[in-house]
C-alpha cells in the first residue's frame, strides 16, 4: 500500500508540474512543491457542507419504531451518578 501511495502522490505531482508548465507558470522548485503539499493536506480534511469538521457522528434520538428515546451518554460525560468509593 505504500509503495503504491508514493507512485500515486508521485504521478499527480508530475501531473500538477506539466499543468504549471501548460499554462506558463513560472516558480522555482520549493513554491511549486509546497503548493502541491499543502493542496494533498487541504483535501485531508474533512469539512461537511455546513462548515464544520465533524468528528463523529451524533447518536441516534429515536428508534426504530418511531419513539423517543433518551440520548447516549458519550464516555467521559458527566453523569448524575455518584461514583463508589
Amino acid at each position: 500500500m505504500t509503495l503504491g501511495m508514493v507512485g500515486f502522490f508521485g504521478l499527480y505531482y508530475v501531473l500538477f508540474l506539466l499543468c504549471t508548465e501548460t499554462t506558463g507558470i513560472e516558480l522555482p522548485f520549493g513554491q511549486l512543491f509546497a503548493a502541491y503539499a499543502i493542496g494533498r493536506l487541504l483535501t485531508a480534511v474533512g469539512v461537511t457542507p455546513g462548515g464544520s469538521v465533524s468528528p463523529r457522528p451524533a447518536p441516534p434520538q429515536h428508534s426504530s419504531r418511531g419513539a423517543r428515546t433518551r440520548p447516549r451518554r458519550w464516555p467521559g460525560s458527566c453523569s448524575s451518578r455518584s461514583s463508589p468509593t
